[in-house]
């Protein structure tokens, strides 16, 4: 899946965690209101905003990598929802994390009809697309779903 621009050269590992940080702070600032500002996320994750615009240089970028992050991870998921639950029960709760990723992503409004949005959201589609069948395929060799759908 293509991501927004990261910054250029290799990041240090300290780079790397604060990324990381980032990321997981603006999710979860982003469900929380798709206004949230950059200086507030910046504070919320203890970083200077030099820091995070050094990593996200447009509020869209951070956006965009948020985005690109947790649909991976979801999709990347599928696998330990199979082995931790019956695969209905898999397939119930992944969908149930995806509805909670739209309901964030269309609270973003406008950050997310750019064409560099575009693409990045559109780049979602084949693996969530993928991670879908897989579940479906489980359900069906379960029982649980019948085949064809």
């Amino acid at each position: 899946m293509p991501h927004p621009p990261a910054p250029a050269g290799p990041l240090r590992a300290d780079a790397v965690k604060n990324r990381e940080h980032i990321l997981r702070v603006a999710s979860e600032a982003f469900a929380e209101s798709g206004e949230t500002s950059l200086n507030v996320i910046a504070k919320r994750a203890g970083v200077g905003a030099g820091t995070l615009y050094r990593h996200f240089p447009t509020r869209e970028d951070l956006i965009l990598a948020v985005y690109s992050r947790d649909i991976q991870r979801l999709v990347d998921s599928v696998p330990d929802m199979l082995a931790r639950h019956a695969p209905l029960d898999a397939f119930r709760a992944w969908f149930a994390t995806l509805v909670d990723y739209i309901r964030v992503k269309h609270g973003l409004g406008e950050a997310l009809h750019t064409e560099a949005a575009r693409d990045v959201v559109g780049a979602t589609y084949a693996p969530v697309t993928a991670a879908v069948g897989i579940l479906l395929r489980a359900c069906e060799d379960d029982g649980g779903l019948r085949g064809g759908l």
